[in-house]
């Protein structure tokens, strides 16, 4: 570097240079320059500051000279210069409190219990790939109709993504770059896959249209209409423009249930029951055909209570004299009137059980005209008479 002005006056012996100038005025020239040259050559020694050095913890040029390895202290932020210059140094000797060796040996078993827990998580997942391969599972062909399951596979691999490179994860699950894009991008609420071809074509239902065919499916408002007339509402409406098989068989495949909701009151489960014998009577007149091809006629009185056939009676012909003959025939030595269950037939409604009625003998009630329940009782023992017993 070439020698500026001020280190060659500094060379100089001004004090003996002012001296020999003899003319006063000539003297406090030269005095005034030499004094500025001074000054200016001290004046950026005086104001200049020292740079800064970054400090480090000793634990850290251990750690890379023990080590080896320019790695470790890179992570935290020290530049790599500054790595190299640790290995290329010799290690001073530190003086520090043993405070940080305290806990030493639980750092160290903490250590040995991660690096065995890695150690068996990376056998474990060795196994699973194994299994993976051996099943042939792949999601190339293989179709997620649920969106859940989307929303479930999307968040596994996005938590993963913090670990991994995401083509190494989709290669690992097979699965496409545009197919994982495609879901993540679209996928909303009510959209699954159709079980059929993966690719998409124009003429394929949209989502949007899916979710008006479910809405319309499912709503109180329209479960007065069939299948097909949902189609027909919808394309008059203009919203989905679909034939009513493909609106059958996307809610078939879908699971979608049509409301059922009863317009009229749920009848009662459970018939009148009575409290003690000859309370209730039914009676009621059955036909049964034979091996030759005739018809007989079977009357019959039951208790409600007992389940007790009282009276009963065969007859090749229809009579309507029996009903009052077989409550006569089962009213005997009886002080209280019963009530006799039987439906509006002539042979139950005619003047001869309307004398029996008029004596107070029996209290007649009409199935399903004075009472809401029916006379199911002696219907039920007529059923099993026939299938379970003459009908074999």
């Amino acid at each position: 570097m070439p020698p500026t002005i001020s280190d060659s006056l500094f060379r100089l012996n001004v004090p003996s240079v002012v001296d020999l100038v003899s003319d006063p005025k000539q003297q406090w020239i030269c005095d005034r320059m030499s004094h500025n040259v001074i000054s200016t050559s001290l004046e950026p020694n005086l104001t200049q500051s020292k740079r800064p050095h970054a400090t480090y913890d000793h634990r850290f040029k251990q750690l890379v000279r023990r080590t080896g390895s320019v790695g470790h202290a890179l992570a935290v932020g020290i530049p790599r210069s500054t790595e190299r210059g640790w290995l290329k140094s010799e290690a001073r000797p530190v003086v520090s409190l043993q405070a940080d060796c305290f806990h030493l040996e639980q750092l160290e078993q903490r250590v040995a219990l991660l690096q065995r827990r890695n150690k068996q998580l990376l056998c474990l997942v060795r196994v699973l790939v194994v299994l993976l391969k051996l099943s042939g599972f792949s999601l190339v062909r293989l179709r997620v109709p649920s969106a859940s399951d989307k929303q479930m596979l999307l968040k596994a691999i996005a938590k993963a993504k913090n670990l991994f490179p995401l083509e190494v994860l989709l290669r690992w699950i097979n699965l496409s770059r545009s197919r994982y894009y495609s879901w993540l991008c679209n996928l909303a609420p009510c959209q699954s896959d159709l079980p059929s071809c993966p690719r998409t074509h124009p003429k394929q239902i949209t989502t949007e249209e899916r979710c008006i065919m479910q809405s319309m499916t499912c709503s109180k408002v329209h479960r007065h209409l069939s299948t097909c007339g949902l189609a027909r509402l919808a394309a008059r409406l203009g919203k989905v423009y679909v034939s009513p098989s493909t609106w059958c068989r996307i809610a078939r495949h879908a699971g979608w249930s049509r409301p059922r909701i009863r317009v009229y009151p749920s009848k009662p489960k459970i018939g009148v029951r009575a409290e003690h014998i000859n309370e209730i009577w039914h009676i009621d007149t059955t036909i049964l055909r034979l091996l030759d091809g005739s018809r007989i006629y079977l009357h019959g009185i039951i208790d409600n209570y007992s389940r007790r056939i009282l009276a009963w009676k065969i007859n090749s012909s229809f009579d309507t004299a029996v009903t009052s003959e077989l409550i006569q025939q089962a009213a005997v030595g009886l002080d209280v009137a019963p009530q006799v269950v039987m439906d509006s037939g002539v042979e139950n409604v005619n003047q001869t059980v309307d004398d029996l009625v008029s004596q107070s003998l029996i209290s007649r009630v009409l199935a399903q005209v004075d009472v809401q329940y029916s006379n199911s009782m002696i219907e039920a023992f007529w059923r099993q008479l026939k299938n379970q017993w003459l009908y074999l």
